[in-house]
């Protein structure tokens, strides 16, 4: 009876041992993975201060008013495509990167909008890019957008709202998405922990 629940015992922690390696080796990966990225992968704008932590700016073109362009929920800057560069031809464009997302830092406040519309302020007095702004916001940044103009109203000559969110797009979607979000939605804390341990990386090559 011993023997064999020294035998269980010593099952139990060789399995243990082995998921802990297996965890230990996905954080580890996915530090090397991030590095190899970063120097492959170099921004193709500058980080500047937004007040405790960088943001990734991209500045085209001269003159002004200049356009800055807010991406939509879960975007970057790459997301724009071709139009900074297009738009540069005849304008300032600016495009950058909200916080933990492509080449920006995280942020260690909370992501509520006043703190992204106010770190964005920040970070652009920073960069020396110079008001009067037309702000483009897409989806979500279309929120941000009219939150920005209506924070700082001096500073703005022009909003421009492609497919934007509504003040009220929680009220008008929870009722839509209320039977799927618990399946595809892990809690933020998961997602963070499933992201720094390698498993969104190795997914594809597992599935």
């Amino acid at each position: 009876m011993k023997q064999r629940r020294r035998t269980w015992t010593r099952i139990v922690f060789l399995i243990i041992s082995c998921l802990l390696l297996f965890v230990i080796s996905g954080f580890v990966y996915e530090w090397i993975a991030s590095k190899k990225d970063k120097s492959q992968y170099p921004p193709p704008g500058e980080l500047v201060d937004a007040g405790g932590y960088r943001l990734h700016i991209r500045k085209l073109g001269n003159g002004s008013p200049t356009i800055l362009l807010e991406s939509g929920s879960g975007e970057s800057s790459l997301s724009w495509r071709d139009i900074p560069e297009k738009l540069s031809s005849f304008a300032t464009v600016v495009s950058y990167d909200r916080a933990g997302y492509a080449w920006s830092e995280e942020a260690a406040t909370p992501r509520t909008g006043e703190n992204i519309v106010q770190e964005l302020h920040v970070a652009l007095k920073n960069a020396g890019i110079q008001a009067p702004y037309i702000l483009v916001g897409h989806s979500l940044g279309g929120m941000y957008s009219r939150l920005y103009a209506q924070t700082y109203r001096d500073e703005v000559a022009g909003l421009v709202l492609v497919d934007a969110r509504p003040e009220n797009d929680a009220r008008r979607t929870n009722k839509i998405y209320a039977k799927e979000r618990p399946k595809v939605n892990p809690s933020p804390l998961i997602s963070i922990l499933l992201e720094k341990s390698g498993a969104f990386r190795l997914s594809p090559i597992l599935c």
